[in-house]
């Protein structure tokens, strides 16, 4: 009842709402008291804050703490879901229990809210780096990336502007990708760009590549 007895709203206010999926309500508070209110809803539209490019991170798992700073950046910047992933040279414990995993996704559901998100992002569990793979490569009218540093050919900046619902882009842990993964990923249609000529870190490598797809696809009004 934070409306209601710090915002002090009444009878007559107009309250936008968010059902979580995509959508928000303009409605009208019609009753009020201390425990309850009611809301005659008089519009609903598509939230206009929600990209139609659906950009998935494959994040390789990070050090313990980093992942929270990956989720709250990326839900703000337009994410569509995260996805954590054990690769070779992830440095930190498995730590993705259910307990865990509820708290990533308080973390995103806050940010969403902060931001003016129309839905909020899902964070699921832990994959196996093989698994990562052959999900994102199974997903219809998905296009996948991968983050490879020493890459010199294509540039993220130059192919980012697709013609797909839907986009993957996997970033390596601290430490990159192994030379197996790499190739695992280029023989399976995973698309190796660059996201420069420095060397980024793992948490900031995603908040880079996640720019680059919304901008380029005409989802920042800047």
């Amino acid at each position: 009842m934070h409306l209601a007895l710090v915002m002090k709203a009444k009878i007559g206010s107009e309250v936008l709402l968010c059902d979580g999926s995509g959508y928000d309500y303009r409605t009208r508070i019609t009753y009020v008291n201390k425990k309850d209110m009611l809301l005659a809803v008089c519009d609903k539209f598509p939230t206009l804050s929600e990209p139609k490019l659906k950009v998935t991170l494959y994040q390789g798992s990070p050090k313990a703490g980093k992942f929270d700073l990956i989720i709250q950046k990326c839900v703000e910047l337009g994410v569509y879901s995260i996805v954590p992933v054990r690769t070779a040279y992830s440095i930190g414990k498995p730590d993705y229990k259910s307990t865990k995993l509820e708290r990533f996704n308080n973390i995103s559901k806050s940010a969403a809210e902060q931001c003016g998100r129309g839905q909020v992002p899902e964070i699921f569990h832990e994959m196996s780096f093989k698994e990562a793979v052959l999900t994102m490569t199974s997903e219809i009218d998905n296009t996948c990336y991968f983050a490879n540093e020493y890459e010199e050919r294509v540039s993220l900046s130059n192919i980012a502007a697709v013609d797909t619902a839907s986009i993957s882009i996997f970033i390596g842990p601290e430490g990159g990708f192994s030379k197996e993964e790499v190739n695992y990923m280029i023989n399976n249609g995973v698309l190796s760009v660059s996201l420069g000529r420095r060397i980024l870190r793992t948490e900031t490598a995603g908040f880079m590549a996640l720019t680059i797809f919304l901008y380029k696809n005409a989802e920042y009004d800047l």
